[in-house]
């Protein structure tokens, strides 16, 4: 089997907390936010690129139903960082 490369993401508390409330993404990503570590206030994530991808669909998609102006902007916001994570991984390879 292929080692896969992990690498760490990053989350404040609001955000950790944005994804684990969220019902679709607590159930689909639940052994991956069971495993965050958190630090100084912060979470950690360890994603491979593949997670990393598929986690942005789900907060894009969250963010496209979400049912509040504030709720969407958040899930936009935390999109658009996991996105900017992606493309910097991608890069760099």
């Amino acid at each position: 089997m292929k080692n896969v490369k992990l690498h760490k993401i990053e989350l404040t508390e609001y955000e950790y907390e944005l994804l684990i409330t969220d019902s679709i993404i607590k159930e689909i990503f639940s052994g991956l936010l069971r495993a965050a570590i958190k630090r100084k206030g912060n979470y950690f994530l360890s994603v491979s690129l593949s997670q990393l991808s598929e986690l942005c669909g789900f907060v894009a998609a969250e963010a496209n139903h979400a049912q509040s102006k504030r709720l969407q902007d958040d899930f936009n916001e935390l999109c658009d960082y996991l996105e900017g994570i992606e493309y910097e991984i991608k890069k760099n390879r």
